[in-house]
Order: structure tokens, then sequence, then C-alpha cells
């Protein structure tokens, strides 16, 4: 989801594309003819839909799994207050809307175990912003 919308396509044209992918058997290197052909598949289906070779390379560095770093993809997480009035939650105020979310992140209220906020995401062109708390509430 994060690199369709970072491409600006829709996560069926991606999903495609890497259905037709032949990776190399696990724990070997591929070939370089595979490398090739696999990158041919991979830049024909967002060109169609007007993504540059540029721009995929781009997102695919951003979000590329770098085993030694510790971490999956770039992200930042999400900060939030909650608004207490008398005891009780009233709502939330975000402080950082976080980024690199593929479904929402599970929010806890330190000092109310029954609080289970909801929360929304959303997703977009803007690498910084994308996979980023909508709202919360709940």
């Amino acid at each position: 989801m994060l690199i369709a919308a970072a491409l600006g396509v829709n996560a069926a044209v991606l999903r495609e594309a890497f259905s037709r992918m032949r990776p190399a058997c696990g724990g070997s290197e591929p070939s370089a003819s595979r490398v090739r052909a696999n990158k041919t598949v991979l830049r024909a289906a967002p060109a169609a839909h007007g993504v540059t070779n540029e721009r995929l390379d781009t997102v695919s560095d951003y979000y590329r799994y770098a085993p030694g770093r510790n971490s999956l993809w770039t992200n930042r997480p999400a900060v939030a207050s909650a608004l207490v009035k008398d005891g009780a939650i009233i709502g939330y105020k975000l402080l950082h809307d976080g980024s690199g979310y593929t479904t929402p992140p599970v929010a806890r209220v330190t000092g109310f175990p029954h609080a289970h906020p909801t929360v929304s995401l959303v997703f977009g062109t803007n690498l910084a912003a994308n996979g980023s708390i909508l709202s919360s509430s709940g």
C-alpha cells in the first residue's frame, strides 16, 4: 500500500506486476538476466500509469528493507496525547502523525487500560507523510 500510494497507482497495479516476477530460489542470488527480466516487469506496470523509472527507483529505495539497519523501511512513530477531563478521556491530540505505517498501529493510553483508540491512516505520494495517522478516536 505504501509503495502504490507513493507512486500514485492503485495497489492492484503492483500486486499484478509482482505476481509476474520470478525471484531466485531461496538463499540464492538471481542471475543477471533474471534481474533484468524482473525489473522490466516491475517498470512496465506503473509506467502504464505515468510513473517514471526515476520515481519508481526513488520510492523503491525509500522503502527498501535493509537488514543491517535492523528495521524494515523508512518510518517515523506517531505520538498523541489523551485529552482528559474529570478523569475521563474526552479526545486525543495528535502531536506527530508519524509515517510508514501499512496498517493502523495499536494505540495505548498510559493509565487508561480500557481505552482503545481507533486509528485511521492516510496514504499519498508525499513520502514523508505516506502511511501517517489521519485521526484517532474512541
